[in-house]
């Protein structure tokens, strides 16, 4: 019976699921509302990298989709546990968080698609996962409050079951 309730509240209006995509990209995902979206270089263990965002709040959660250009001579596998460490210290979280395979057909082979789920500062949680497609690196991410637990997960499920790749 939990399980049904947490169903029908991630159906809920307030999450009211749309396809986007990044410009120049064949990705298409789903976020809960429309997205803002912003662009900006980021320094991940030295290496500079241009980084495109979108990103909404529903239901007291933010969820992000993020495309990462890989910098020349880098690897999606050298790349994703730089940004995985970056998340981590944006959210203040504490303790080793491992990252777990998934499955994502379409996704590049050089990479196994990694998930997390990091506690943060302030009863924040943290859910990631990453992913490597088409020469880039990219994140889907639901943030929410630590009571929100199940719904959160549900959500980044919701998330990643929207992503199609060609």
């Amino acid at each position: 019976m939990g399980w049904l309730l947490v169903c029908l509240q991630a159906c809920a209006p307030a999450l009211n699921w749309r396809e986007v995509r990044f410009e120049q990209s064949s990705l298409a995902g789903w976020l809960p509302c429309k997205p803002d979206r912003a662009q900006r270089d980021v320094n991940l263990n030295g290496h500079i990298a241009p980084l495109r965002l979108m990103g909404c709040e529903a239901e007291g959660m933010d969820f992000t989709l993020a495309q990462l250009d890989l910098p020349a001579g880098m690897t999606a596998s050298q790349m994703q546990p730089a940004w995985q460490a970056a998340n981590l210290v944006s959210v203040q979280a504490v303790g080793e968080v491992p990252s777990q395979p998934w499955t994502l057909t379409g996704a590049a082979p050089d990479m196994t698609p990694r998930r997390a789920l990091a506690q943060g500062g302030q009863g924040l949680t943290a859910r990631w996962a990453w992913f490597a497609y088409d020469g880039r690196l990219y994140q889907a991410a639901v943030y929410a409050p630590a009571k929100q637990s199940a719904k959160a997960e549900l959500a980044l499920d919701t998330l990643l079951s929207g992503l199609r790749l060609p």
